[in-house]
């Protein structure tokens, strides 16, 4: 036997014999090589990366079984809320998704600045695929850049971070976080410094959730498992006081703290009662409030100062006056489950977030839409539609979901009687086979969701499900070891067993079928690689023929060709969940048991064959898959119950903008209703990865218009000019003269402010404080005869010594193509 270099002592090649040896856990795993890799095949060979790559285009479902308070409206009409390791920035008119991907594990918990720019967000601790401890912490980042602007707790906090939120009174200068460890530690922070200014034993019992007084921010509100705590701080001590709730019956659980306009403490429980604080920090409860027994409230109080409460049992939603009357109420249906998270949107509008990981938006009296939809319990059956874009994923939830990939939404969602663990769809796409945990096989109709078909092989797991590529057999991997044959007729509607695979000494986990549907290869949980004659089910022994075999699909871990590069040193067998070849062969994807997605070039025959990798689900990854055109790749997380949905990632070419090029705008319709830009300025043609970039006349530095949101300056220094391009139109539109002013957004630490008028050079008022960084004077001139545009300079003054990269941030409603404008143009592999 000839071996490979001492680089790769765990592999060997066998070139008389046309295999390769691998060794899982020490046991030796032979994959054979067909006769054309015979010939040049060397374990030394190095293989490229793919020359493909991908980026997240969509995450669905969103977190809500067991996390709160984690869904907020942006002023850019995004919603944000998270899902395994992703922050999501939804923009639901527009069906736009951005994420943030700083995070290495599950997210817990969530809060926005008052700015509404900056977000805090806490994760848990986790352990990297070399056995290293993922430290839980916060990130603070900005949700226009994106970018982490800090990280809290690295070493200080224990298991998870289940609260986070930032203070309201002092310009939202601290953060308070809660661990998840047996004393539910409170620590609050100077983020901007990243410094700890003080932490307390919490409590025994857990902490649910934690908001600062809208007005004092040395004052802090706690609440969970029977308690509502109030702590000062005074330097660097915090102290408790217990909230008493005299005459009226404990609650198991304080739910929320919200507060009304007039700085009282509110709360919910899990009685269904609503009671108000005051200022006393014991409650009396206003006539009229409570609500139903056996009923968890969750509380939310709107601009107006009225409120809207969300039942978990009962899943009703109700709005209550300035006096705590019950003005209206809706009930959120079954089959998205309990209230677990509320947040105002537009005028009349709310967002729902429930426990059955639905976000839905609703209007009083009675609209509710779902948004976003996911499973709620461990997710592993997954297949895409043979010639649609479409797929299908069933989980531990019960559920089956037919997925649209343009819509994002499910077309159709059925609840079957036992627990998913595979998908399979018949080649006309007419059925879908859906195995269980419970070996019971189903086959549903694609188009109506009825049942067509049900047998039951056993009582075991179904792993694995796939129909021949003809159509004519179907095979059923089970638990119990073996695999079963059937024979499919009238397009998926007819089903009788025709054989038994039988011969594996452990659990069958992947298969996968031969282009002519002659014959099959399975995998079993002790990394065993058989062939069998499907007709019939007999084993399969010589590999002269089963070596040159064309595969229809390649999903098994160990396979012929050589799967070699797939493992990671030191795999014990169990890291590697599942492969999925492109449909025009050029590509491998895998999923593994790290929360990595990795990409390689197929085939994947070298050790330690390069690829690149994709995070985004938390855990483990259990199945992924190729779209039927190969122009997305769909991975599903395990524990997370996850769907991450990855693009093929353009390649970016920047060419100089031409005099006759279109006006390029950075603020979309639906942005325009938060930012109140006139309607005539608000246009939008341009790609969504289009970034324009100003280089100014009178000044060094750069203005771009950031992932669709808003023009976003570079570090600005003391005394640095900036020069903008408007365009003629977009000062008409706000009613100004053009010859003599131009209007500004800016924004700063404080959030966004529009700037005064200014005729020719003068003051902006600055509205929050001399040491806020804010634009202090614009200057506007006209340029050259004929060119109907105008000129605003920009002259920063006042900055801290310590800003911040990016923390001084200007926007414009419309920027014009011009001769130093430079903008991009997406060319396609």
């Amino acid at each position: 036997m000839k071996k490979s270099s001492s680089k790769s002592k765990e592999c060997a090649l066998n070139s008389e014999d046309g295999y390769v040896r691998m060794f899982l856990r020490g046991r030796p795993v032979t994959m054979h090589l067909p006769d054309q890799q015979r010939e040049s095949y060397s374990l030394d060979h190095k293989v490229a990366l793919p020359d493909r790559k991908l980026k997240l285009q969509w995450v669905y479902g969103y977190r809500g079984r067991d996390c709160r308070s984690n869904l907020y409206l942006l002023p850019t009409g995004e919603i944000v809320y998270f899902n395994a390791s992703v922050v999501v920035l939804y923009n639901t008119e527009e069906q736009q998704q951005r994420h943030y991907l700083g995070h290495n594990d599950d997210v817990k918990c969530l809060s926005v600045h008052p700015d509404m720019v900056t977000i805090a967000t806490g994760q848990m601790a986790g352990t990297s695929k070399d056995g290293k401890l993922l430290a839980p912490h916060v990130r603070v980042w900005d949700s226009v850049s994106l970018n982490t602007l800090h990280v809290l707790g690295m070493g200080v906090f224990d298991r998870a971070v289940t609260c986070v939120t930032f203070s309201k009174s002092n310009g939202g200068a601290f953060l308070c976080a809660v661990d998840d460890a047996n004393d539910h530690v409170l620590s609050v922070w100077n983020w901007q410094k990243e410094k700890q200014l003080a932490d307390v034993k919490c409590s025994n019992d857990a902490v649910l959730g934690a908001v600062f007084h809208p007005t004092d921010a040395n004052l802090i509100v706690t609440c969970g498992k029977s308690h509502i705590n109030f702590w000062t701080m005074e330097g660097n001590t915090l102290s408790k006081r217990q909230g008493l709730f005299e005459k009226h019956e404990k609650p198991k659980y304080v739910l929320c703290v919200a507060f009304a306009q007039n700085g009282d403490a509110i709360t919910g429980d899990s009685s269904g009662n609503i009671y108000d604080l005051g200022q006393r920090w014991s409650p009396h409860q206003p006539g009229g409030v409570g609500g139903p027994r056996g009923r968890d409230l969750l509380l939310c109080v709107l601009k107006d100062g009225t409120m809207v409460s969300g039942g978990g049992k009962d899943r009703k939603v109700a709005l209550w006056d300035h006096e705590y009357r019950k003005q209206s109420e809706m009930e959120v249906g079954e089959a998205f489950g309990p209230i677990r998270a509320l947040t105002e949107g537009k005028p009349g509008e709310l967002f729902v977030g429930t426990t059955k990981n639905a976000i839905i938006r609703a209007a009083f009296p009675d609209t509710l839409t779902p948004i976003v939809q996911g499973h709620t319990d461990e997710l592993w059956g997954l297949d895409v539609h043979p010639s649609m874009e479409q797929f299908a994923t069933c989980s531990q939830d019960k559920q089956v979901h037919l997925w649209d990939t343009n819509s994002h939404q499910p077309l159709w969602s059925k609840t079957i009687e036992d627990p998913g663990r595979s998908a399979g769809f018949h080649p006309s796409g007419a059925v879908l086979a859906v195995g269980t945990m419970t070996g019971r096989c189903l086959v549903l109709d694609t188009d109506t969701r009825d049942l067509v078909s049900m047998h039951t092989d056993g009582n075991e797991i179904i792993s694995n499900i796939r129909y021949s590529p003809d159509g004519n057999f179907l095979a059923v991997a089970s638990h119990d070891n073996f695999v079963y044959i059937y024979s499919v007729k009238e397009n998926g509607r007819k089903y009788s067993r025709v054989g038994k695979c039988t011969g594996h000494s452990s659990f069958v986990t992947h298969l996968d079928w031969s282009q002519d549907s002659q014959y099959l290869v399975t995998n079993s949980g002790d990394y065993e690689i058989l062939f069998w004659e499907a007709s019939s089910g007999k084993h399969v022994t010589s590999m002269d023929t089963m070596r040159n075999l064309d595969w229809a699909t390649s999903t098994c871990t160990l396979a012929s060709p050589p799967s070699v590069g797939v493992w990671p040193d030191g795999a014990d067998g169990t890291d590697l969940n599942a492969v999925c070849r492109s449909h025009d062969g050029s590509l491998l994807a895998s999923a593994d048991d790290f929360g990595k997605v990795h990409l390689f070039s197929f085939p994947c025959s070298q050790p330690r064959a390069p690829s690149h990798e994709y995070g985004g689900h938390s855990s483990h990854v259990t199945n992924v898959a190729f779209l039927h055109d190969d122009s997305h790749l769909i991975s599903t997380g395990g524990k997370d119950t996850s769907i991450l949905h990855e693009e093929e990632e353009e390649e970016e070419e920047v060419v100089e903008a031409q005099e006759e090029d279109l006006s390029v705008y950075p603020v979309s319709s639906r942005q325009n209703k938060a930012l109140n830009f006139p309607v005539s300025c608000v246009k939008y043609k341009r790609s969504r990865a289009q970034v324009p970039r100003v280089i100014p006349g009178d000044g060094d530095g750069d203005v771009m218009c950031e992932r669709r949101q808003r023009f976003v300056s570079n570090d600005l220094q003391e005394g640095f000019h900036l020069g903008v391009m408007w365009s003629l139109p977009v000062c008409q539109g706000f009613g100004l003269d053009p010859d003599s002013t131009c209007p500004l957004l800016v924004q700063g630490d404080d959030g966004f402010q529009q700037s005064q008028e200014v005729v020719g050079a003068g003051e902006i008022p600055d509205p929050s404080g001399a040491d806020q960084p804010v634009f202090s004077q614009v200057t506007t001139s006209r340029p050259a005869a004929g060119a109907p545009r105008l000129r605003a300079s920009v002259t920063t003054t006042d900055l801290r010594s310590d800003q911040r990269p990016g923390g001084l941030q200007s926007a414009g409603c419309s920027l014009s193509a011009h001769s130093a404008l430079t903008h991009s143009e997406h060319h396609h592999n």
